[in-house]
């Protein structure tokens, strides 16, 4: 099982999200279990303390999403994961706060390439 937080900005991406989840997870017959964070991040990593991974919208303020992932790498040991259709200016930054980077999640495309990254599927 495959624990994910998903921090949700635009409630317009919601079921585009849950399908590529679920397409990928019966493709490769791996549950996963995603929480979609509306604006309650933080308490969610609370409630799930034992979460893989937390995933946080990269837009334009940059700054407040920095703090979300310092915070998260401090309440948990979940792999935390910068998302954005573009990859934004400041990629050291970026990579200096989060774990990984990856392109939007509602392609399942970039799902199966997050889970292979972490080993959670395999060829």
């Amino acid at each position: 099982m495959v624990e994910i937080i998903y921090d949700l900005h635009y409630l317009g991406t919601e079921n585009s999200l849950k399908r590529a989840f679920k397409e990928v997870s019966e493709k490769y017959e791996v549950p996963i279990d995603i929480v979609l964070s509306e604006w309650t991040l933080l308490e969610d990593l609370r409630n799930h303390p034992n979460c893989d991974l937390v995933v946080i919208h990269v837009g334009r303020d940059n700054g407040n999403v920095y703090r979300q992932a310092k915070h998260c790498k401090e309440l948990s040991k979940a792999r935390v994961i910068a998302e954005s259709s573009i990859f934004p200016a400041g990629r050291h930054e970026i990579l200096q706060n989060f774990d990984y980077y990856i392109g939007p999640l509602v392609d399942p495309q970039y799902v199966e390439k997050l889970l292979r990254e972490y080993k959670f599927i395999r060829s």
